[in-house]
């Protein structure tokens, strides 16, 4: 698990010895500083588990799944659907890659349950803990498979992909760019309808909203609700239909 969360190992050292020595002694690396942010119940198995006392870890595979069952059940679920990820920056700031372009803010929540579905049924209920782990700091849908397929057993891991580059594609989640099912054409058109009756600000709304929506219909209907008039609004629809 440790190594799961984190793609280093519990214990590093430049010698047998000294692994050994670390091993026999628990000097196991802080977790909570490798991957910041996680249920603290998680923060407690892990330790466990690591433990140099073999009468003080996990007793058996059972109780070290029903731990991450049950560390798991908890995690905050506005954390998990966020995906108003506005940065705030000065002229002179220049990150890597801003969150609002990461998967997890990109893609559909639909589509990332979906993809946690899948690889729960590789590796367990950790796949909650790496989906979210994973989505926020990739920024395509490439890396994000990639990196959760290295996860899984080499044997299973063609099988991930492909079932996971399906389902985006029936939903329309695998285009990258304005948004995950967000086409230039599409935005184009959606901004040309929506402009008059909400004015300059419907670009920004269309790309926000699209962020939530798995499907074009969801997309059109969420928008045309910020049409005040009922005739407009049906109009609306009728033309983006």
């Amino acid at each position: 698990m440790f190594e799961l969360l984190t793609s280093r190992k519990p214990f590093e050292s430049g010698s047998l010895g000294e692994l050994t020595q670390k091993v026999l002694s628990g000097q196991v690396l802080n977790l909570r500083e490798l991957a910041p942010g996680l249920p603290e119940a998680l923060y407690a198995l892990s330790a466990q588990t690591l433990m140099a006392d073999p009468q003080q870890r996990t007793p058996d595979a059972r109780a070290f799944a029903n731990g991450i069952h049950e560390a798991l059940r908890n995690v905050d679920s506005a954390a998990m659907n966020d995906t108003d990820r506005t940065i705030v920056m000065t002229s002179n700031q220049q990150p890597a890659a801003a969150l609002s372009q990461t998967m997890a803010a990109q893609m559909p929540k639909s589509a990332l349950a979906r993809i946690e579905e899948l690889l729960t049924t590789q590796i367990g209920p950790i796949a909650k803990v790496l989906v979210k782990r994973v989505s926020g700091a990739t920024t395509d849908t490439g890396q994000l498979i990639n990196q959760l397929a290295a996860e899984i057993g080499p044997e299973h891991r063609e099988a991930f992909k492909a079932a996971v580059q399906a389902h985006l594609g029936q939903t329309g989640a695998a285009t990258t760019g304005a948004g995950p099912m967000l086409s230039d054409d599409l935005l184009e058109a959606l901004t040309r309808e929506l402009t008059p009756h909400i004015g300059p600000i419907a670009k920004i709304l269309i790309k926000k909203t699209a962020k939530t929506c798995a499907t074009r219909e969801e997309l059109c209907t969420s928008l045309a609700n910020h049409i005040d008039d009922a005739s407009s609004r049906a109009a609306f629809l009728q033309t983006m239909a």
